[in-house]
């Protein structure tokens, strides 16, 4: 004798598990926006930049051109 609520029980568990995945995904989002939205805040993309470029084996003089640039 299966009642509707037994049947019901399996589907509200998968919503639950669908809710708390998107509840996860979405609060990642948020935190990685406001970190992103921080370091520009800080100012830290300059030095991040001319530390990116300097490690590829750009020249110093072509680093202060396209880091007074950004």
């Amino acid at each position: 004798m299966n009642s509707e609520s037994d049947r019901d029980e399996p589907m509200q568990s998968l919503n639950i598990k669908h809710s708390d995945r998107q509840r996860w995904l979405a609060l990642s989002r948020i935190n990685t926006l406001s970190a992103l939205s921080q370091i520009v805040q800080i100012g830290t993309i300059t030095p991040l930049l001319s530390l990116s470029l300097a490690s590829q084996g750009v020249e110093p003089a072509r680093i202060g051109i396209v880091v007074s640039a950004s």
